[in-house]
């Protein structure tokens, strides 16, 4: 029976050599990945959640452990196609239309002319920019942009794909929105999506597994699997630091139906003493 585990990290460590000194930027990270998951890496800045992304993508080579994607190195993953990565800026070229950005894996891997246009149509269809695809990127908006890049990291089909904060430098209500379809993407095509963000309510909302990483040398300092409940509200009971912490958030089409289109509760989490509390902002 074939294995459904895509990414498998074994006590994996990553130091980096300076002038002023080593800087140890990952300390025994061990992670399963399943296929089909929605795995989001949360922590403090500097706790090596890019690092670690980098790393799955063969961009950084760890110095201790052991790491496979599909049963394979991340460099033979990376040659093989195993991944898409979407960088936390869209990185589209301004002198190609936005059908030809998307093309351009498709290009370089000698996909035909026709095969090349398919694809692109329905990666255009698949992040809702049908009919952008002979605009240029500095005539779309940036969460546009950023779906564009989605397409174009999704346009050779890999199994896996890889997302460094893809819409924080974009505005809340944006980011909402972007987030609600993200989810109904995957729901459709069932990838599996390993996430950085800093976001909590954007983690709780989109994941099935949640991995809070601690300050440099990054650590795994806890790990959640959340679930759907009654009305669409969303459940993650997170262990960390020996505490059951539940926090909950109701989805959007939820909260429309109520009339209230913001999260039912905020946040509170203080990253560098790991402390977490909830606050209820209205009752439904």
């Amino acid at each position: 029976m074939a294995s459904s585990r895509v990414i498998d990290i074994a006590d994996l460590s990553l130091t980096f050599e300076t002038n002023d000194g080593p800087v140890h930027a990952l300390s025994n990270v061990s992670l399963g990945v399943e296929k089909g998951d929605f795995i989001s890496l949360i922590g403090p800045s500097g706790c090596g959640k890019t690092t670690l992304l980098r790393v799955i993508a063969d961009l950084e080579h760890p110095t201790d452990g052991s790491i496979s994607i599909h049963g394979m190195t991340p460099e033979e993953a990376r040659l093989k196609r195993a991944y898409g990565y979407v960088f936390q800026a869209p990185a589209l070229y301004p002198w190609r239309t936005i059908g030809k950005n998307i093309a351009l894996p498709l290009e370089i891997l000698g996909y035909s002319k026709e095969e090349r246009a398919e694809r692109v149509r329905k990666g255009l269809d698949l992040v809702n920019l049908t009919g952008f695809e002979n605009k240029f990127p500095w005539q779309l908006s940036g969460g546009m942009q950023q779906r564009a890049s989605i397409a174009r990291a999704l346009s050779f089909d890999p199994e896996l794909l890889l997302m460094d904060e893809p819409f924080g430098a974009l505005d809340e209500i944006v980011r909402d929105k972007l987030n609600e379809q993200l989810l109904r993407l995957w729901e459709k095509t069932q990838k599996t999506v390993v996430f950085v963000t800093h976001s909590i309510p954007e983690a709780v909302f989109l994941s099935t597994k949640i991995v809070v990483m601690s300050p440099r040398p990054g650590k795994i300092h806890g790990q959640s699997r959340a679930a759907r409940i009654a009305r669409g509200a969303f459940l993650c009971r997170l262990r960390v630091a020996h505490a059951d912490v539940t926090l909950v958030r109701q989805d959007s089409a939820c909260l429309r139906r109520l009339g209230d289109p913001r999260c039912v509760l905020v946040f509170g989490f203080d990253l560098s003493e790991w402390r977490y509390a909830t606050r209820c902002l209205r009752e439904c």
